[in-house]
């Protein structure tokens, strides 16, 4: 009887004690009560200052009977502004509104000719809103139109975009696709 008395004694005092201290269960209670964590400030936009990558290649000709080369110069300025979507860990996500200019000069190469005067333009603007993944990095392919070819020919931009820079990653010239279906005259 005397044993049943002290282990009931002993499990009212453990119940008493870990009642009383609820730091290890319940951590927010030591916090004081105006300071909530989920309302923090977050920038609402941060917008990354104006850069340009250099539009500098040789690239093959697509449809050309002859291994011909075109050369492309010029520069694509971007403006980036971080949109934070929902920022509090963990896993935050973000966004980028990506502003694109693009001008360049595309002519046909000759190596053994001093370069002519520029025979087709590249010129154009987009806007694109860029979801960034888990990952940390999005692609984002550009088509633009070179202006004065009667093919339609396309330089197409591929870039690697992150929360901290915007990248070249590749750069191919495409003719159009031209659908040929059967005449139903």
């Amino acid at each position: 009887m005397k044993r049943a008395a002290s282990i009931l004694a002993v499990v009212v005092a453990t119940v008493l004690i870990g009642c009383q201290d609820n730091s290890i269960t319940d951590p927010t209670s030591n916090m004081p009560s105006n300071d909530n964590p989920l309302s923090r400030s977050v920038p609402e936009n941060i917008i990354l200052p104006i850069r340009t990558i250099p539009l500098n290649a040789i690239l093959h000709e697509p449809g050309s009977v002859y291994n011909s080369f075109v050369e492309i110069t010029g520069s694509v300025a971007y403006q980036a502004t971080l949109h934070p979507l929902d920022p509090i860990p963990p896993s935050p996500q973000y966004a980028l509104r990506l502003n694109l200019t693009a001008n360049a000069e595309v002519r046909p190469y000759h190596p053994s000719v001093p370069p002519m005067l520029p025979v087709w333009h590249v010129s154009g603007t987009s806007d694109d809103w860029v979801p960034i993944p888990e990952s940390g990095a999005a692609f984002l392919t550009k088509r633009c139109q070179i202006e004065g070819r009667s093919d339609g020919m396309l330089l197409n931009l591929r870039f690697r975009i992150t929360l901290t820079s915007v990248e070249l990653n590749s750069m191919w010239l495409e003719l159009p696709r031209v659908s040929r279906g059967a005449n139903l005259d």
